[in-house]
């Protein structure tokens, strides 16, 4: 069995909860969520499949997906991140 949660952080408790077979790959659980514009989805690696990810960017929400090991990217240029938010780097890969 695998549990899938969306948890908020506003409420600290979870959203949705949805349980699946073992063999049912984690990504489906995107199909189920009706993204929120402006919310930033953090997942795993097994949630990353660009189609889904470029329908979730159309909402205006982000996401910040861990990378897969054979991730294969190149840079296409840096933008200058805004250090009052903590962020180190801003690249748009291609």
């Amino acid at each position: 069995m695998k549990l899938h949660t969306l948890l908020d952080l506003r409420g600290n408790i979870p959203t949705i909860v949805v349980i699946t077979h073992r063999k049912v790959h984690d990504v489906h659980f995107l199909d189920q969520l009706a993204f929120e514009p402006g919310a930033f989805y953090v997942m795993d690696r097994g949630y990353v499949d660009f189609e889904r990810l470029y329908n979730l960017n159309l909402t205006s929400a982000f996401f910040v997906p861990r990378a897969k090991r054979n991730f294969a990217f190149n840079r296409l240029h840096s933008l200058s991140p805004d250090e009052s938010t903590g962020v180190l780097s801003d690249q748009i890969i291609f």
